[in-house]
C-alpha cells in the first residue's frame, strides 16, 4: 500500500512538473481573467441658462449613475473644473485626472479619466489635441470652433498586475472628426504595445460615418471593435442622445466605448433611465463589463 501511494504521488509531482515545462507561464492566476466595468458620459458642461437642467440639480444624478453601476473606470465628457471638483467630493473612492482643452490647464472643458483608487494604479498618463501640432496645448485642427483632445491613461491592474491602455475623447467638426479619428488611430499603435486598449467618448458621428470607419478600419495595426456590436449580451436601447426630457426627435447612437480586439466585452448597457423626472444629462451612459 505505502508503495502504491508512492508512485502515485511521484506521477503527480512529475505531472506538475510537466505542466510547468510546458507552459512556463502556467498559473491559476494567469488563467482568470481581469474584469472591467468601463463607462463613456457626457455629462452636459456647466450651462447657467439650463433652468431646471442645471448643474446644481444634477450632480448627485450624474455621480449616481457612476456609482450605482459599479463603473471601475470612466471617461466623461464635457465636465468643467467646478463639476468634476463636485464630482471628485460625491465619489471619494475614485481619483481623476485630465486637462482643460483652451490651454492645457484649468480653462474650458475637459474629458477627464475617472478610476477607482483601490483597483488600478496609473503608470504613465498624458493627452494630445487633435490637429496637425497634437503636442502643442490648446492647439486646433480643420473646422473645429474649439480645441479638441485626448486624455489617455497606461493602468495597471493592482489585483493581478495586467495592464491596459485607456483613451478618451469628445469630437467636434466635420472634417475634424474624421482626422481626429485618424489620429487616435495612429497614437494608439504607436503608445499601446500590445497592451489590451479601451476608447470612451462622444465622437458625434453615427455608426454609418466616415470617423467611425476609421475607428475600425483594419488599416492600423491595433485592430478595435465596436463594444455594442460585440457584446455578448446587451440591452435593447440603441440611442445616446436623449435630451434632458427624452423629446430629442432625432435620436441617434454617437457615443461609444471601443476596445482591441482581445477584449472580450461580456455585456454592453446603454443607461436608459430617468432619475425623477428627467435624465441626469443630454446624453445616456453608456457601460461595458469588459474582460481581458
Amino acid at each position: 500500500m505505502k508503495s502504491h501511494i508512492s508512485i502515485v504521488t511521484k506521477l503527480i509531482i512529475i505531472a506538475g512538473l510537466c505542466i510547468g515545462t510546458i507552459l512556463p507561464g502556467y498559473s491559476q492566476q494567469s488563467s482568470e481573467k481581469t474584469l472591467i466595468t468601463a463607462m463613456s458620459f457626457n455629462v452636459r458642461y456647466f450651462n447657467t441658462s439650463d433652468g431646471v437642467h442645471a448643474w446644481a440639480n444634477r450632480k448627485e444624478k450624474v455621480a449616481e449613475v457612476i456609482k450605482s453601476n459599479n463603473v471601475d473606470i470612466a471617461g466623461l465628457q464635457e465636465p468643467w473644473m467646478n463639476q468634476i471638483q463636485d464630482l471628485a467630493l460625491l465619489l471619494p473612492e475614485y481619483a481623476w485626472f485630465g486637462w482643460g482643452r483652451d490651454e492645457g490647464n484649468e480653462k474650458g472643458e475637459f474629458t477627464p479619466i475617472f478610476y477607482k483608487k483601490d483597483k488600478f494604479t496609473v503608470l504613465d498618463k498624458g493627452i494630445f489635441w487633435l490637429s496637425t501640432t497634437p503636442e502643442i496645448p490648446g492647439s486646433k485642427g480643420w473646422d473645429v470652433r474649439f480645441p479638441r483632445m485626448v486624455p489617455w491613461g497606461h493602468f495597471k491592474n493592482k489585483a493581478d498586475g495586467k495592464e491596459f491602455y485607456f483613451f478618451n475623447t469628445h469630437l467636434g467638426g466635420n472634417i475634424a472628426r474624421f482626422e481626429g479619428a485618424k489620429i487616435i488611430r495612429n497614437k494608439i499603435d504607436q503608445m499601446s504595445g500590445g497592451l489590451p486598449v479601451i476608447v470612451t467618448g462622444d465622437f458625434n458621428a453615427t455608426p454609418v460615418s466616415k470617423p467611425y470607419e476609421v475607428m475600425l478600419s483594419d488599416d492600423y495595426s491595433v485592430k478595435l471593435v465596436d463594444g455594442f456590436d460585440v457584446a455578448k449580451e446587451k440591452n435593447d436601447e440603441q440611442f445616446t442622445n436623449y435630451l434632458f426630457d427624452g423629446n430629442d426627435k432625432d435620436l441617434k447612437r454617437i457615443d461609444y466605448i471601443f476596445v482591441s480586439k482581445e477584449v472580450e466585452v461580456l455585456y454592453h448597457e446603454i443607461i436608459n433611465k430617468r432619475i425623477g423626472k428627467y435624465y441626469p444629462s443630454d446624453h445616456l451612459a453608456l457601460k461595458a463589463e469588459l474582460a481581458f
